[in-house]
């Protein structure tokens, strides 16, 4: 519900002769950050690919087209308290790699960037 509210008052914004992208931008970018975060890639959305995201507003397609990452995951909350479900499929969604089991991951990030 999040991004399809965000989507829509951003489409709002952009509509011709408010001049409001500053604000629309306001609102996509936590959002594209959000989906670069679940995809794995870097945090901070650059200016280009914010401006693919408002040419994607722009042609009304749908949040889930738009943050596909964020897209691929739901959330489903049950009488008892919330739950997460993992799914993991070989053609659809983010690419995901398996590990052996006891194997350690470890994934350096900068929280100030």
């Amino acid at each position: 519900m999040l991004f399809e509210s965000e989507i829509k008052e951003a489409a709002k914004l952009l509509k011709p002769g408010r001049r409001r992208l500053t604000e629309a931008l306001a609102r996509i970018r936590p959002l594209a950050i959000l989906d670069a975060m679940i995809k794995g890639e870097k945090l901070q959305a650059s200016d280009r690919e914010l401006a693919n995201v408002t040419a994607d507003v722009h042609k009304n397609k749908s949040w889930g087209q738009i943050f596909v990452g964020a897209a691929s995951n739901s959330f489903f909350v049950k009488r008892d308290g919330p739950n997460i479900s993992l799914r993991i499929v070989k053609k659809e969604g983010i690419p995901i790699q398996l590990v052996p089991e006891g194997t350690l991951i470890v994934r350096r990030c900068n929280p100030e960037s």
